[in-house]
């Protein structure tokens, strides 16, 4: 998976992160502590994916396994949300 895909990725995790931070208010002790570790991951996922553009092709595959090792929990902590606030 390339960079420009990658960048596709972050803006439909941000795009949902956006609709549930309009929901926040409806969230219970549970939610929070689920968007503060999801948020931290987030900002994560954001710095290894500038370290991606930035990397050597060579060390570029270790910064792509945790990127999408991240994703993965990016999405789950969202998705966890939405059930939560729907």
């Amino acid at each position: 998976m390339n960079y420009e895909e990658k960048i596709k990725e972050l803006t439909d995790i941000q795009r949902t992160r956006d609709n549930l931070k309009l929901k926040a208010h409806l969230f219970k002790e549970e939610a929070k502590d689920i968007w503060e570790e999801t948020e931290e991951k987030l900002e994560q996922y954001e710095k290894k994916l500038k370290l991606l553009q930035q990397e050597t092709k060579s060390s570029s595959k270790d910064i792509g396994t945790a990127i999408n090792l991240l994703k993965d929990e990016l999405q789950e902590g969202y998705k966890k949300l939405k059930k939560i606030v729907s």
